[in-house]
């Protein structure tokens, strides 16, 4: 039943970021769902040091790791989970844009495996909140990133970068 919940929330947050990509500059939308990926990394952290103390109520332990869960999702479908493929598509200019959009598939995939294999060894070396606060820690540096080195893309064409709204049209990309 907990993964069908899962599952439906996922929808509706993908929805709801889809429904927000329209709406908003992808720079702003990209750093509001790292911002809300950070702060639910914080509220998971919370949630592990409740459960284990013994003077406190398990299930406030659960339910704010469930909240903690929830944002998270969330987060992920409004920033990076809607946007990083049109963001990767944009920010390179034509000439390397072949090369660059593979070097950053290979790095999301090895960085995608580093986080998987690190997790379980990481919870196992520390604690559950000390591994959740320092994805925590790793978040705000990628805001603090993002902030600082992402230029805004949203009235750039994915063919080559330019400005040009027309540009798809007269490129003669036919789908």
């Amino acid at each position: 039943m907990a993964n069908l919940g899962i599952g439906v929330w996922n929808s509706i947050t993908t929805i709801i970021g889809v429904a927000l990509v329209g709406r908003m500059k992808r720079k702003t939308l990209i750093i509001a769902g790292t911002v809300i990926l950070t702060g639910s990394n914080v509220l998971i952290g919370f949630g592990g040091l409740l459960s284990k103390d013994p003077t406190a109520n398990t299930t406030t332990a659960v339910i704010v790791v469930f909240i903690g869960l929830a944002l998270f999702l969330l987060g992920f479908e409004i920033g990076p989970g809607c946007l990083f493929w049109v963001l990767v598509n944009e920010i390179f200019p034509p000439e390397i844009k072949e090369q660059g959009v593979g070097l950053v598939n290979l790095l999301q995939w090895g960085f995608n495996l580093l986080v998987t294999s690190v997790f379980p060894e990481l919870i196992s070396a520390t604690s559950l909140a000390t591994t959740f606060w320092i994805y925590a820690g790793i978040g705000v540096l990628v805001v603090i990133y993002l902030q600082v080195f992402l230029e805004e893309t949203n009235d750039k064409s994915a063919i080559n970068g330019t400005y040009d709204e027309n540009e798809i049209l007269r490129s003669g990309y036919k789908n």
